[in-house]
């Protein structure tokens, strides 16, 4: 059924719906509107209708509430309340304000929900392109989409990574819209004298998982490490591509962007460089894994060399405490070093965290404590000398800010 079919089965359906759907007709005649124009438009959708329902309420709601709130009072966007309280917003291009709170939304929902459940709540559509998925949301708000009782069959064992499956795996990367799965977490910094969380920077990774979840369901890239290096090459050139985009790179902050280092010569990134604003040129840090690194010393000095001459900073991303043990950070020409916090961090106290602190930069600006989801982690950071923190806390905090 095409989206006008669809539309129309939609408005037929209303005539004889309860009071309290007219912001459902309204919307389905946009669409309608849309596809008949052929006039471009972005949509937000947040489906508070599947949320936990430990998330619907209190504390949640109100950070979700809150980051939506931009987009009931901007002249230019318009909101949507459907009947089954999700609620959907649409802005013409380049829509810096549904992009801006679609951020804001994932953070509020990285905060306290697994990715794939972020990955279901917020849609971000473009229309007419997609016209027959906002369509389908009405529906379903509407109580009109078909629900299946039965229960999902067991998913299959996974199978071995092949280069026939990475050979799919990247015609779909090709076609498909990474930005639900791209996380924006800003990096603030934490002064002794207490107060807000300062953003500075964000930093922007993709759900490498939830991403191979979509495109590769059947398959474990694990099993196949030379495959899966060329898979997330295969997504780093897609989001270099995004970011590319002149309303993508039009709400660029200085960021963090984690890459691999055969991206730093892909045509996408020489594409990104070109269009990257003078303002930001100097405030853009790429950042490389501690195993990529030291698995490709030769690799890295070339890319670091050609992004020193574009005047990128440069990040080492380190998971392991012994990893930092083996690579000289600041003989390397590391700028930042971005720790991710986890159980397997040493104690403090214990010799293993006084080698930890004694391997890390001596600057409170040049590195970063990532991945912190609870207020022990900002404790321990803190006594490690940290004061630059990212994760689902910090969000949280700033957004309650």
């Amino acid at each position: 059924m095409s989206a006008l079919q669809s539309e129309r089965a939609v408005l037929n359906a209303l005539v004889h719906s309860p009071l309290g759907t007219s912001e459902a007709v309204e919307l389905a005649a946009l669409v309608r509107d849309t596809v008949a124009s052929g006039v471009e438009r972005e949509v937000l959708v947040l489906r508070l209708s599947v949320l936990p329902p430990a998330l619907r309420r209190g504390h949640h709601r109100r950070l979700l509430e809150a980051a939506w709130a931009p987009l009931r009072t901007s002249a230019r966007s318009r909101c949507f309340d459907l009947p089954n309280g999700d609620l959907c917003a649409v802005e013409a291009p380049p829509a810096h304000l549904v992009a801006q709170v679609r951020d804001l939304l994932l953070g509020a929902l990285d905060a306290d929900a697994a990715p794939e459940i972020a990955a279901l709540v917020i849609r971000h559509l473009r229309l007419p392109a997609e016209a027959a998925v906002v369509i389908a949301a009405i529906e379903e708000a509407l109580g009109l989409a078909a629900r299946s009782e039965a229960p999902a069959p067991p998913a299959a064992p996974a199978q071995g990574f092949t280069a026939a499956a990475l050979f799919s795996a990247e015609k779909a990367l090709a076609m498909a819209d990474l930005s639900p799965m791209l996380r924006a977490f800003w990096a603030c910094r934490l002064d002794p004298g207490g107060g807000a969380p300062v953003p500075l920077w964000q930093e922007r990774r993709i759900d490498f998982a939830a991403v191979c979840g979509a495109i590769l369901p059947a398959h474990d890239p694990a099993s196949a490490p030379w495959l899966r290096r060329q898979l997330r090459q295969a997504m780093d050139r897609r989001i270099l591509a995004g970011l590319s985009r002149p309303d993508a790179i039009g709400d660029l902050h200085a960021s963090l962007l984690p890459l691999g280092i055969g991206a730093v010569g892909s045509t996408e990134f020489q594409k990104f460089d070109a269009l990257l604003p003078a303002l930001l040129r100097g405030r853009i840090a790429i950042g490389f894994t501690a195993e990529e690194v030291l698995s490709d010393p030769d690799g890295f000095v070339a890319a670091r060399e050609h992004l020193r001459a574009r005047r990128y900073r440069v990040a080492l991303e380190v998971r392991a405490a012994a990893s930092l043990a083996l690579i000289p950070w600041e003989a390397a020409g590391f700028d930042l070093v971005r720790l991710a916090w986890g159980e397997g961090l040493p104690a403090l106290g214990t010799p293993e965290a006084r080698a930890l602190a004694d391997a890390l930069p001596h600057a409170a600006d040049r590195m970063l404590l990532a991945e912190v989801d609870r207020p022990a982690a900002i404790a321990w950071g803190w006594e490690m000398g940290f004061r630059l923190f990212s994760g689902r806390l910090m969000e949280r905090r700033r957004l309650a800010s």
